[in-house]
């Protein structure tokens, strides 16, 4: 190949670089990273070059590294206290770089994060800093307007990816609802495969299931079944 023929070659790559679509990225305002403190974040930086020096040492004789575990709960007066007791066994705090909450608002676009030590906040997308705290605005699915559609069934997709992602690094995530029957019961199903994890809402179970067949879309409009009714002369 000619010098002249190169140059023309290198040419017309670029200009398909240039007309490639960019990759999708995350760019709801609730999975914005948390920012970190710039002492723990060079020291878990350094702990994963060792860890994957380790890993190449060890090659794949020791097989895959245990991923992290799920805690769920609600945030609600009435399920607080279990959940608090939940964040103490397994030594939680809001700075730990080995902790990530997955915290969805109420209906009033509120994140109540007290019992993780971070503060309440009603400002839509306003986020946590330098804690592990991540708001999730999702509302339970309705009826009619309150249905889910592809957006916020998407947005609950990829709520469920980057806390697979965590749980992959090890990390404890913690998925937390208002009442702890429904969103964070769903997330866990879709994290940890349990149909021991079967939300209250079956919208929200077929989210969970949705996320387990390929993210399936094709569920959409999402909203909850009315439930049957017995008939009076039936037992």
């Amino acid at each position: 190949m000619t010098t002249s023929d190169q140059s023309a070659e290198e040419r017309r790559r670029f200009r398909e670089l240039c007309d490639a679509p960019p990759p999708r990225k995350l760019d709801y305002p609730c999975f914005q990273q948390p920012e970190e403190k710039g002492d723990a974040k060079e020291g878990e930086k350094e702990e994963e070059e060792e860890e994957e020096e380790e890993e190449e040492e060890a090659g794949d004789a020791d097989g895959p590294t245990p991923g992290g575990i799920v805690i769920q709960g609600g945030v609600g007066k009435k399920v607080r206290a279990e959940l608090a007791a939940r964040l103490k066994a397994c030594d939680y705090s809001k700075e730990s770089s080995k902790h990530r909450v997955y915290l969805f608002c109420n209906w009033n676009k509120e994140w109540d994060a007290s019992v993780f030590g971070a503060p309440k906040t009603s400002t839509t997308g306003d986020w946590y800093p330098l804690t592990n705290v991540i708001p999730i605005l999702l509302h339970d699915p309705g009826k009619g307007e309150l249905a889910w559609g592809e957006d916020e069934l998407q947005t609950f997709y990829d709520a469920v990816d980057l806390a697979k992602g965590d749980l992959d690094n090890g990390k404890t995530v913690i998925v937390a609802c208002v009442a702890g029957k429904n969103r964070s019961v769903a997330m866990e199903r879709a994290l940890t495969r349990s149909t021991a994890c079967k939300p209250s809402c079956d919208a929200m179970e077929r989210a969970a299931l949705g996320y387990l067949r390929d993210k399936d879309v094709s569920i959409v409009p999402l909203f909850p079944q009315p439930t049957k009714r017995k008939r009076a002369d039936e037992p």
